[in-house]
């Protein structure tokens, strides 16, 4: 689950400082870490929105992204399905009679997951882009593998043999794809980027950041302008757009249970 915080940043950074993507979006959920209040936004639709970027983008930056390619790419968290459902469900229970007497369960940002949950949803996820074609299988693969090796240190013998799988995944995938090594690592870098933009707009976050993915020779930027939009340099759209997401409100409240945010994205 992705939580934003129910606040309105009102000190939107425009000065020029940037943080990269990342980090940005780390913060942002482990601040809420225990929230007895938040948004909720579920992984799958993050990865709906994920793929609604990626038709957007230019294919010169990261390659053409076919049907398939970007079907694979709204499924690349789908393996978080069940555990938002159940999420929701506890949210969705509190102040009911049911509920009565107890104490509402924590609900935590995906940062905060236990490793063996999180890679569980990580092959779920992989297997489900595979069934789409070949060359989603690997990219979403190829995702999650270098999360997991950044995130070693978490669980070294169960991310390990995680590592290990896929890399042989990979290469049982790899001659049924008629791409060169360079034309798939560009798609990798597209799934990346798509990844952490989505998941910026989900947060919350307010910082100017900046992505580890380039466009040409120049990592591509964003600035805020404004508390709902931003602009972005290199532009890697094809035009001007405006991205939005559904949360739900934990707990639910009688005026209100759910709301929608959107980010416009100029050049």
């Amino acid at each position: 689950m992705i939580l934003r915080s129910l606040q309105v940043n009102q000190n939107v950074d425009s000065a020029g400082h940037r943080v990269s993507a990342w980090e940005a979006i780390e913060r942002s959920q482990r601040q809420l870490v225990g929230a007895k209040e938040c948004w909720l936004i579920t992984q799958p639709a993050h990865a709906a929105l994920s793929a609604e970027i990626a038709l957007k983008l230019k294919p010169e930056i990261f390659g053409a992204m076919d049907d398939a390619t970007i079907r694979a790419i709204a499924l690349h968290d789908s393996g978080w399905s069940a555990s938002d459902a159940n999420a929701i469900q506890a949210s969705r229970s509190i102040g009911g009679k049911k509920s009565a007497g107890k104490s509402p369960g924590q609900i935590l940002p995906f940062i905060a997951v236990e490793p063996k949950e999180s890679l569980a949803a990580c092959n779920t996820s992989i297997e489900m882009a595979e069934k789409v074609s070949a060359l989603g299988g690997f990219l979403v693969s190829e995702h999650f593998r270098n999360i997991a090796i950044a995130n070693r240190e978490k669980a070294p013998a169960l991310i390990s043999n995680f590592v290990a799988n896929e890399e042989l995944r990979q290469k049982k995938l790899l001659p049924k794809i008629a791409l060169s090594d360079a034309e798939i690592q560009r798609l990798v870098e597209g799934l990346r980027f798509c990844d952490l933009l989505s998941l910026y707009l989900c947060c919350g976050a307010s910082e100017s950041i900046e992505f580890p993915q380039k466009a040409g020779d120049k990592n591509i930027v964003l600035e805020r302008t404004g508390n709902d939009q931003c602009s972005m340099s290199p532009f890697p759209l094809a035009a001007e757009e405006i991205f939005g997401i559904s949360a739900l409100r934990h707990p639910k409240l009688k005026e209100q249970s759910s709301a929608r945010f959107f980010l416009k994205v100029t050049a």
